[in-house]
């Protein structure tokens, strides 16, 4: 037999004992603003070398990758590799950007052959007025998002109302000076009068529920039904903002709260 051809059977057979090991990949989506964003990959047993490739399709997107890959903000790619080994790696970045969607395609090649990292999937980045997580996001310093000052009840900037109520209230607006709540009465103690009662509000805030509470020495604290005694709620923008509202309960006879602690609690909903 020729010798030439008597190799042929062998180099075959070589390429489908490399071709026998079978990959993993899968792509999982955490978080909301920022996603974070997971790529597992499960080489075949013996690859030599293999690179991922993740499409992104959005406007003014940005990607915080980790250590090993790089961001083509031109053409809306994120990249990792080659690795020269067959280890299994997990991938991963926090996406952010303008509120809207954003398709994710990705490639993983084995030694030169493409296969799709798992289905495409699509991210809804949130309005940043109208999501805590997304206000968070753009109002701190980027460090600040991986350590303790970026948890809903840190007073990052020391001024006594934690982050979850900075975004609430309003209270980066220089218009409020003297805290969320206020109540003014009016008249004289002679003749008991009726107070008005108000708090501010982000008023974008669409994934927050407000309540006004005051406080029973024995049930704790309780919700104020206004309304059944015909008190309703009006709503005002603060100055020239629009961003801030101002809730007042008007007219509130001032027996009903005479010597009690009043609250408003801001509570984080699904928008």
């Amino acid at each position: 037999m020729n010798p030439v051809n008597r190799c042929i059977p062998l180099c075959l057979l070589s390429t489908l004992v490399a071709l026998s090991g079978f990959a993993e990949q899968s792509r999982t989506i955490s978080g909301t603003f920022p996603s974070r964003v997971e790529i597992s990959i499960v080489p075949p047993e013996g690859t030599n070398a293999w690179s991922v490739e993740e499409v992104l399709t959005g406007e003014g997107v940005s990607v915080d990758l980790s250590g090993e890959g790089i961001f083509d903000e031109e053409n809306g790619k994120a990249k990792w590799g080659p690795f020269l080994d067959d280890a299994p790696r997990v991938l991963s970045y926090h996406l952010t950007g303008p509120a809207g969607e954003v398709a994710l395609d990705g490639i993983v090649s084995f030694d030169g052959t493409d296969e799709p990292v798992d289905t495409m999937d699509v991210v809804i980045l949130p309005d940043p007025q109208t999501n805590f997580s997304g206000w968070r996001y753009l109002t701190l310093p980027g460090e600040l998002l991986h350590t303790l000052g970026a948890h809903p009840l840190s007073d990052v900037n020391l001024d006594g109302f934690n982050l979850l109520q900075e975004y609430a209230f309003g209270l980066l607006v220089p218009e409020i000076q003297d805290g969320p709540v206020i109540i003014a009465v009016p008249g004289s103690s002679a003749n008991p009068p009726d107070c008005n009662i108000s708090y501010y509000r982000n008023r974008f805030a669409e994934d927050l529920v407000f309540t006004l509470h005051r406080h029973d020495p024995v049930n704790g604290w309780l919700p104020l039904d206004f309304e059944s005694i015909g008190i309703m709620a009006e709503e005002f923008a603060l100055g020239d903002t629009e961003k801030v509202s101002e809730v007042v309960f008007a007219g509130t006879p001032l027996t009903e709260v005479e010597g009690t602690f009043l609250q408003v609690q801001a509570r984080l909903v699904e928008p």
